[in-house]
């Protein structure tokens, strides 16, 4: 059987699969440090300018309010971008003026590109920034408002710990996800059915 180009048979003595599990070894080795400099380019050219993600939100997904800094982000949802900073769990359970769950809503929820899109365009709009905030995505990934996870925008190399359960958007670049620490406190976007 070939494997990379190196021939391994079983007929082969004691020190000739030394060699060849040493070769795979070593290939694992260069494979991982190829996947880490792949990553590494990947960062670098990914970034995308302010201009362009504000032209793209002017032109593309301007905002739509529903009332009381509420905008819409689908047909049948309502997004808005709350600047306290608050842990994960604390962001899902205080909103000013009132708790989100006592207004029908949870943090974020995205499920294609659009919903995504008007997100990122909201948090833009209303910090003028690329600031880190929390999104509904939490543990091993579930949305708090339990509808189907078929939707991510990870970061290069993210999702990385497992200790990491709760998920931000804008790291490292704008609109991309990161799994982080649910004690940190950053602002967040909550979103409830109209």
């Amino acid at each position: 059987m070939k494997f990379f180009g190196l021939i391994s048979n079983n007929a082969h003595n004691k020190s000739s699969k030394g060699i060849s599990n040493l070769h795979i070894e070593s290939l694992t080795v260069l494979c991982g440090a190829l996947n880490n400099l792949l990553t590494l380019v990947n960062t670098l050219f990914m970034s995308v300018p302010k201009s362009q993600v504000e032209s793209i939100c002017r032109n593309q997904y301007p905002p739509r309010p529903c009332g009381g800094g509420w905008y819409l982000i689908d047909s049948k949802r309502c997004a808005k971008y709350v600047k306290l900073s608050k842990t994960y769990q604390r962001a899902e359970v205080i909103q000013t003026p009132a708790p989100v769950p006592t207004l029908g809503g949870h943090l974020v929820s995205m499920h294609n590109k659009d919903d995504y899109s008007n997100v990122l365009c909201l948090a833009l709009r209303t910090t003028n920034d690329r600031k880190v905030f929390w999104t509904g995505a939490y543990y091993s990934y579930a949305w708090r408002d339990r509808s189907p996870f078929n939707f991510n925008r990870w970061f290069v190399g993210q999702p990385d710990k497992l200790v990491d359960r709760c998920v931000q958007m804008n790291y490292g670049d704008w609109g991309s996800w990161d799994n982080t620490k649910c004690w940190s406190k950053k602002f967040f976007v909550c979103a409830r059915a109209i």
